[in-house]
């Protein structure tokens, strides 16, 4: 058995622990004015750990749209201290330094002057954040790094920034290509719970809900009723369409299950969230309208659901229905905080603008947006020879694992047939190593990686914070890669 001693002495000596004094850490923050009344806001910290120059610098991207990484990200997730102000033991500080970046426009501290100036496609924030990384690059180099090389950037990212991340880095490789971003050495891209492709999220939606135990046959059998009439809607590019039907699936859903969680589906009757729109129309209304819905769908005709589909379309803005689930990325814990301690910290913050205030209005310029797929910059990364992870937590429904696999299987990349070949590793908490208790699967081909988050719902760092960080551990490393 000696093998299995230095098995997990290997284990406990993976993480060489560092003291994080927070008034101690070198750090810089500010806007960056992307374009004409777009301000995007920036927040970076240098690890203090042994070898600070040459560990990487992690790009956070928050979810929503609207979240913000600098208040969310950093207090409720990664950052060096909690939402109170307590040393996190597992914040990502350790593994390498810090850039939360407030993205898209409007969120967090980001603002816009005019609304004109919100983004309204993935393309477009990803855009903003070539500009803000450029500008940034160059002062990291000149005031953190000697004006020497930076060290490797690895974007790390959570749901909607999932969907943003490929795009964003397609975006950096073909502005080197032009001789911009010259600072800028890709490490790589990880898509967390990202929402690469809701259409695949949402088709996965009934097998899900039924194996484990949320939902019955007859419940069941609604769920892929609509998920076939999306995915037609989809592949006929009515994204409008397939949208709506995405939000009706996800409001019968709340019904079928009681309330369960979207992003951790142990839960149920979640405290509710921020991002509530009805467009006008009285909750009466829309909850005779659903019921209507959820009563006669499956029995319409085609052309009887065309027309349902126009009375909504007319009724209610595209994607209101599902606007609804957005998780609240802007609480009144965080809130209070960033609006108080960090303005007062940062002192550049405008006095009009207010941490989170205009979140929803960004929501509202992408929600139309959201289920067209991203798989095409997923495809365009690893072409580059970009490296791509994905990671998900097991527990996660709103952006789960299954439909990860589908749009994954969807990649025109030539290595997905040996990828699949691959076998998936096991890998434990770093604490847990000794009793083998199992915290991921990992598996990996070429430049394409794969984590399997177990009992882990959507905010991986959150649910599974050791194991999030000895993956970021072994991604900085390029252990099994």
């Amino acid at each position: 058995m000696l093998w299995f001693s230095l098995f997990v002495g290997v284990f406990s000596l993976v993480w060489s622990e560092c003291i994080i004094v927070p008034d101690e850490i070198e750090e810089t923050w500010g806007y960056v004015d992307v374009r004409p009344k777009a301000h995007q806001f920036w927040w970076f910290m240098k690890t203090p750990c042994d070898g600070a120059d040459q560990k990487p610098i992690i790009i956070w991207l928050q979810g929503g749209p609207g979240g913000s990484g600098t208040g969310y990200g950093n207090f409720m997730e990664i950052g060096p201290l909690t939402n109170n102000l307590e040393a996190r033991n597992h914040t990502w500080l350790k593994e390498g330094s810090l850039l939360f970046i407030d993205s898209p426009v409007g969120s967090g501290f980001s603002y816009v002057d005019d609304e004109s100036a919100y983004t309204t496609t993935v393309y477009e924030v990803a855009d903003d954040l070539v500009t803000t990384l450029g500008e940034v690059s160059t002062l990291l180099k000149d005031k953190f790094y000697g004006g020497s090389t930076l060290p490797p950037i690895f974007v790390f990212s959570e749901s909607y920034g999932g969907k943003v991340a490929p795009v964003f880095g397609s975006k950096i490789v073909a502005a080197k290509k032009k001789g911009l971003l010259q600072n800028v050495n890709l490490g790589g891209v990880a898509i967390g719970d990202g929402a690469v492709s809701m259409l695949d999220a949402g088709t996965t939606y009934p097998d899900m809900l039924f194996q484990t135990s949320q939902i019955d046959y007859s419940d069941y059998m609604w769920l892929k009723h609509a998920a076939n009439d999306m995915e037609t809607y989809y592949n006929k590019e009515d994204y409008q369409s397939a949208n709506m039907i995405l939000g009706f699936m996800m409001s019968r859903i709340q019904e079928m299950t009681d309330d369960v969680f979207f992003y951790n589906i142990r839960y149920h009757h979640q405290p509710s969230p921020s991002l509530k729109t009805n467009q006008g129309v009285s909750s009466d209304e829309q909850a005779r309208d659903e019921q209507y819905l959820r009563k006669y769908y499956t029995q319409l005709t085609k052309p009887e659901k065309e027309a349902l589909l126009r009375y909504f379309g007319e009724r209610y803005e595209i994607g209101s229905i599902f606007k609804s689930l957005a998780i609240d990325y802007n609480g009144a814990n965080v809130k209070k905080l960033m609006n108080t301690q960090m303005r007062e910290k940062f002192g550049i913050i405008p006095e009009s603008v207010k941490w989170g205030g205009q979140a929803l209005t960004v929501y509202e310029h992408l929600a139309d947006e959201l289920i067209i797929d991203v798989i095409e910059s997923v495809d365009d990364c690893l072409k580059e020879n970009v490296r791509v992870i994905n990671y998900n937590g097991m527990l996660d429904m709103i952006i789960n694992s299954a439909g990860q696999d589908k749009w994954i299987n969807k990649l025109k990349w030539s290595g997905l047939k040996n990828y699949y070949l691959q076998d998936r590793i096991p890998l434990y908490p770093p604490s847990l190593a000794k009793d083998m208790k199992t915290g991921a699967f990992f598996k990996a081909y070429d430049n394409f990686e794969y984590y399997w988050i177990l009992m882990s719902g959507h905010m991986v760092p959150i649910d599974s914070p050791e194991m999030a960080r000895e993956m970021v551990r072994r991604i900085v490393n390029k252990e099994g890669y």
